[in-house]
C-alpha cells in the first residue's frame, strides 16, 4: 500500500514515485461516471473526448459499487495516506518536535477537510477530484529530504561534549573536544534539559556552548589548564560568572570552566551541578580508542567538519584506506580518521626515558631503557613549551627521546 511504499523510499525522488503509485490504486478504488449505462462492458464504452478516467479499464472495476461504498473506500485511503505521511515525518530524525507537530496538525487538517469533502460528494467523479487533491494536500505536508533542515548555525564548543540520542542517552562513545565548532540546527528539550540538534540527528547540550550564571560564595583566583593562579585579581564575591558544562579535574581539584583556558574552583561557587547523562543508548559499542585528537575526514581525505575527536573517545572501526599516501581508518559510512591516531607508529627510544602527564610531570619512577620500543600515537603535541608524543591516555615521552 502507500504506507509501506513510502516506508521504503530512501531518496526524495523514490518517496515522490511512491506517492505517484498510492494516488493511481487510489484512483482503481473510485470509479469515474464516464461508462456507458453501468452495463458492466470492458472500457471500450467509454465515452469520446470526455477527458475522464485514462484507464478504460478501471472504470468498471467495481461496476456495483454504490456512491456511499466508494466513499467508505476514499475515506479508508485519505486514513491510510495520513498514516503514511505521518509515519515518514516522525521517523524523520532531522526534524525538531516542533517541525513534526506542525507537519501532523497540516495533514490532520488537510485529512479532516478532505473527508467532510468527500460525505457531500454527488458524484463519483466529483469524489474522484476530491480524493486525488487530498492525496496531494496531504503529502505536501511531508518536508523533502534535503530541505527540511533549517539553516545550519556554526556553534564553537567551550566544554567537552557528548552526543545524545532522542532520550538523553548517549548515542555512541565520542567525546567532541572543547573547541571544535558544530553545526546547530535548532534546540529542542529532553527531560528538561536543552540540547542543540546537530548532524545525523544527534544531539549535544547548550550548556557546553552557553554559559550559565553562577554567584560566587567567596572571593575566588583564576587559574589555567596546569592547574597554576592566572594574575592577581580576584574575582569579588557574590558576583555572577558564566561557567561553562559540568566541572572538570585538574589534578584531582574540580573547576568550571569560565573561558578559554580559565578557571575557577567550584568550591568557590554557591551551588555545584552535574548535568551529563553517562547512560549509554542500547547498542552502543566500540573496538578501539582514538589515543590522540583527531579530526574527521571524507573518502578524499578532506577533513568533513570542524570537529575534533578528543583522545580517549571510544570508536568502532571499519574499513582502512590509503590516501595520497596517509593510512586512514572508517569509523562510520563515510567518515574516517588518520590511522595513526588510533594504531600508533612504533618509535626506538635514543635515551633513557619518563612517562609524563598532560601537565607535564613525571609520573613513571622507572625510566624506559634506551632501545626500547614505544607505541606513539598521531602528532607531537606541546605541553608547557616541550614536544611530546602521545603514549596512552594521557600518557607522554619527550619527542627528543625518540630516535
Amino acid at each position: 500500500n502507500a504506507k509501506d511504499e513510502i516506508d521504503k523510499a530512501k531518496t526524495p525522488d523514490e518517496v515522490n514515485k511512491a506517492k505517484d503509485k498510492g494516488t493511481a490504486n487510489i484512483d482503481k478504488q473510485v470509479p469515474s461516471n464516464n461508462t456507458s449505462g453501468g452495463n458492466g462492458n470492458s472500457g471500450n464504452n467509454n465515452s469520446g473526448g470526455n477527458g475522464g478516467n485514462t484507464n478504460p479499464g478501471n472504470t468498471n472495476s467495481n461496476p456495483d459499487k454504490t456512491l456511499e461504498d466508494q466513499k467508505k473506500a476514499a475515506d479508508k485511503a485519505i486514513d491510510d495516506a495520513v498514516s503514511a505521511a505521518k509515519d515518514k515525518i516522525n521517523k524523520d530524525p532531522n526534524l525538531t518536535d516542533k517541525q513534526k507537530a506542525e507537519a501532523n496538525k497540516a495533514i490532520d487538517d488537510a485529512a479532516a477537510k478532505a473527508k467532510d469533502a468527500i460525505s457531500k460528494a454527488k458524484t463519483p467523479e466529483e469524489l474522484k477530484q476530491i480524493l486525488n487533491n487530498a492525496i496531494a494536500e496531504i503529502n505536501k505536508n511531508i518536508p523533502s529530504q534535503g530541505n527540511n533542515k533549517p539553516k545550519a548555525i556554526e556553534k564553537r564548543l567551550n566544554h567537552n561534549a557528548y552526543f545524545y540520542n532522542k532520550q538523553g542517552k548517549r548515542a555512541n562513545l565520542l567525546v567532541a573536544k572543547s573547541g571544535s565548532i558544530i553545526s546547530t540546527y535548532g534546540t529542542e528539550k529532553i527531560n528538561g534539559r536543552e540540547f542543540y540538534i546537530t548532524d545525523n540527528g544527534l544531539y549535544v547540550a547548550v550548556n557546553n556552548v552557553i554559559s550559565n550564571k553562577r554567584r560566587l560564595k567567596r572571593n575566588a583566583f583564576v587559574y589555567n589548564l596546569y592547574g597554576k593562579r592566572v594574575g592577581i585579581t580576584l574575582l569579588k564575591k557574590n558576583s555572577e560568572i558564566g561557567t561553562y558544562g559540568d566541572p572538570v579535574k585538574i589534578k584531582g581539584i574540580a573547576y568550571y570552566i569560565i573561558g578559554q583556558n580559565r578557571y575557577v574552583k567550584a568550591t568557590n561557587f554557591a551551588f555545584i551541578t552535574i548535568e551529563a547523562n553517562n547512560i549509554l543508548a542500547d547498542g552502543v559499542a566500540s573496538n578501539a580508542e582514538v589515543h590522540h585528537n583527531a579530526y574527521i575526514y571524507d573518502e578524499n581525505g578532506n577533513r568533513l567538519n570542524k570537529l575534533i575527536l578528543k583522545a580517549g573517545s571510544r570508536i568502532t572501526t571499519g574499513e582502512s584506506r590509503t590516501i595520497s599516501g596517509q593510512k586512514y581508518v572508517a569509523i562510520a559510512e563515510g567518515q574516517y580518521v588518520v590511522s595513526d591516531n588510533i594504531t600508533g607508529t612504533d618509535r626506538k627510544l635514543k635515551h633513557k626515558s619518563y612517562v609524563y602527564n598532560q601537565y607535564g610531570q613525571r609520573i613513571s619512577r622507572k625510566a624506559l631503557k634506551k632501545n626500547s620500543a614505544v607505541q606513539t600515537y598521531g602528532n607531537a603535541i606541546s605541553i608547557r613549551g616541550n614536544e611530546y608524543y602521545a603514549v596512552g591516555q594521557n600518557k607522554f615521552i619527550k619527542r627528543s627521546n625518540f630516535k
